[in-house]
């Protein structure tokens, strides 16, 4: 137990909103399925959104440096292709295609993250169950568990399938927590991604 996770674990009351985490799962397992396997979302009972809802996803580009000088420093995020909440109404489901700068190529992303801030009994559960569902996909061999990059203050926790999507692509499921004004962060989601990203196998 590392970093954000170790002191969640320190401050988070003992239990938690099974509910909650049943949601959560619900709707994760739902993302994994469009972008693992190319299945179409399923919609059934699932909320709509607002076309409002849609910009709380906007993050403008950021740049640096004035007039000829000026450079783009992150491509920043455009609105979700499609935006649901989830069955419990706890959770967002939002897809994208992102275009990648290395080679122009539109990926699929899925994102689930919390409509309100959690907990921090439901985070650690949601995590215990991201990776319980994890240790379970591996043992059966068709998945591999992946060891990213941490950042301090960050818990970042992944796997992905052996096989690429129907698209061709290297798949990543993660799930990552921090500390943002406050409050305790969760996001979750499974995307295709380059290559290289699917080649840090964790063997821990």
């Amino acid at each position: 137990m590392k970093g954000a996770l170790a002191f969640l674990f320190l401050m988070g009351p003992a239990s938690a909103d099974t509910a909650v985490v049943a949601d959560w799962k619900d709707t994760f397992d739902r993302c994994r399925d469009v972008i693992e396997m190319g299945d179409p979302l399923r919609v059934d009972g699932l909320r709509p959104t607002l076309p409002e809802d849609r910009a709380i996803f906007v993050i403008p580009p950021q740049y640096e440096g004035e007039g000829e000088d000026r450079w783009l420093v992150t491509k920043g995020r455009a609105e979700p292709s499609l935006l649901w909440k989830s069955e419990g109404g706890g959770f967002w489901l939002a897809g994208w295609g992102s275009t990648s700068d290395r080679d122009g190529v539109i990926r699929r992303i899925c994102d689930v993250r919390p409509v309100d801030p959690l907990p921090a009994s439901d985070i650690l559960a949601i995590q215990e169950r991201f990776h319980d569902d994890r240790l379970g996909l591996v043992e059966r061999g068709t998945h591999v568990r992946l060891d990213l990059d941490r950042m301090i203050g960050l818990t970042l926790s992944a796997f992905g399938p052996v096989d690429r999507s129907p698209t061709g692509f290297c798949v990543v499921s993660t799930m990552t927590i921090y500390r943002q004004e406050g409050d305790w962060v969760l996001t979750s989601g499974t995307g295709e991604q380059l290559d290289g990203l699917c080649s840090v196998e964790d063997v821990e």
